[in-house]
């Protein structure tokens, strides 16, 4: 943990927002969204990340992007609207599976074009996903809660 109380603080707020395992084979904390049934997290769509701290350093964190609805999608690109400017994501490698609804996600690196999208949701008034398939979409308005969850996560691996 750092010294100073500030950074402490930051990392306490993210990880109260997260969940998180230690694996004592890898010497790692693995972290994801919260997992609660009744948390924005729970059947339903959302952009969130996931990454681990393994040996006192934030490693493979992710932006995910998650539809859950009752159609499939296809989806095979993204579009992310932050108060009127859109980051495309063309491309992406979704997994899909299905119970009794669908839920197909994509995620990129937490660097670069990735990183400038997290930090662009986090700070932005008005944000929405379009999950594109090639014949359906989907548009999912991300609510203040994931982007102050994004915000905190983004500010705490900052000390890792």
């Amino acid at each position: 943990m750092p010294d100073s109380q500030v950074a402490r603080d930051n990392i306490i707020d993210a990880f109260s927002r997260y969940w998180f395992e230690y694996d004592k084979f890898d010497n790692t904390i693995k972290i994801e969204p919260l997992r609660y049934l009744t948390g924005q997290y729970s059947r339903s769509s959302y952009v969130s990340l996931r990454g681990e701290i393994s040996n006192k350093k934030a490693k493979n964190f992710r932006l995910v992007f998650k539809y859950y609805g009752s159609q499939w999608l296809f989806a095979k690109d993204l579009q992310v609207n932050v108060d009127g400017k859109n980051y495309n994501l063309n491309g992406l490698r979704f997994s899909r599976d299905h119970t009794d609804k669908v839920w197909e996600v994509a995620s990129i690196p937490l660097k670069g074009k990735g990183l400038q999208i997290a930090k662009a949701i986090s700070q932005g008034e008005d944000v929405e996903v379009r999950f594109k398939g090639k014949q359906y979409y989907h548009d999912v308005r991300v609510n203040n809660g994931m982007k102050k969850d994004i915000s905190a996560m983004l500010k705490s691996i900052e000390y890792f």
